[in-house]
Parts: C-alpha cells; sequence; structure tokens
C-alpha cells in the first residue's frame, strides 16, 4: 500500500439507534477513563512508514458543570494511557450538549503494526463529561438529543 500524506487508514462510526450516553467522572485532569472499549475506540489500522497519524473525532459531548473543563486523548485500546496531546474544552453551559471535533496528532507508532486506539476522558473534580451517541436515520428525525460518533485516522508526516 502507498501512504500518501492524508490517506485515510481507517473510518468508522458509532450509531446506535437508541440514545447511549456514555460518561466519565471527573477525578481531576490527569487521571483518564475509557468512555467505551467496545464502542468509541477507533477501527483498526496499520501504522504508516512515517508512525504518525492523525485522529478526528467527531462527537456530541456535555458536561454538568458550567465552570468544569473536558477533556479527551487517545490510548491504546485497552489502556488509561495517553499516546498524544489531551485536547481540552470549557463549556460555559451546564447541561448543553454540542457538537465538537476533537484532533489528536498521535506521533512514534511502529510503521506497518496495526493498532487500535480508545477514546479517553476526564474533567475536572466534580466535572463529568458525557458523550451522547445516536444513530437516528428515519424518516421522521427523533427529538433525542446525540449524534454519530465517527472516527476518521489519516497518515501524517
Amino acid at each position: 500500500m502507498i501512504y500518501a500524506v492524508g490517506t485515510i487508514l481507517a473510518i468508522g462510526q458509532y450509531a446506535p439507534a437508541n440514545q447511549a450516553s456514555k460518561t466519565v467522572s471527573g477525578g481531576g485532569v490527569t487521571t483518564f477513563a475509557a468512555f467505551d472499549t467496545m464502542n468509541l475506540t477507533t477501527p483498526s489500522f496499520v501504522a504508516p512508514p512515517s508512525g504518525n497519524v492523525i485522529v478526528d473525532v467527531d462527537l456530541n459531548l456535555q458536561t454538568n458543570s458550567a465552570a468544569g473543563k473536558m477533556f479527551l486523548t487517545l490510548g491504546a485500546h485497552g489502556s488509561v494511557t495517553p499516546l498524544c496531546n489531551r485536547w481540552q474544552c470549557t463549556d460555559n453551559a451546564s447541561g448543553a450538549a454540542r457538537m465538537y471535533r476533537a484532533r489528536f496528532y498521535v506521533t512514534g507508532l511502529t510503521a506497518g503494526t496495526s493498532y487500535q486506539l480508545d477514546l479517553l476522558g476526564a474533567g475536572t473534580t466534580g466535572t463529568t463529561v458525557t458523550i451522547l451517541a445516536f444513530g437516528d436515520n428515519g424518516a421522521t428525525p427523533s427529538t433525542n438529543g446525540g449524534s454519530p460518533v465517527t472516527f476518521t485516522v489519516t497518515s501524517a508526516p
């Protein structure tokens, strides 16, 4: 396979027929936890020759605290050790679900090795971070909150 920069290595989506809330509770910004290692994870991909990838995650995210900060990062499947910088968001509206795109630059992967990365989350103390996943494809739009969670993995220099 030829790996030009920007080649899509994997794309996947979690879009349950009924709204699914995936939550991590804030225990401080150094404590990451996996939201859901079965569904909120990248599809398997093979690391390109550079050993670097960009992972975009599109998701509907909310917090229970207007003053709370939300953090996301990626870890090797089954691990809560971050593999890249964390993504941080401060949302000034408690309980308001909003669409976000979190972009992660993951470096140092072994070229030719297969990987799967879990989405990890954390919040400031007392902050609950919730992903609202929902795949509504009916003819009549649902009033349930949420959206599909989409993972896109591309090769990077």
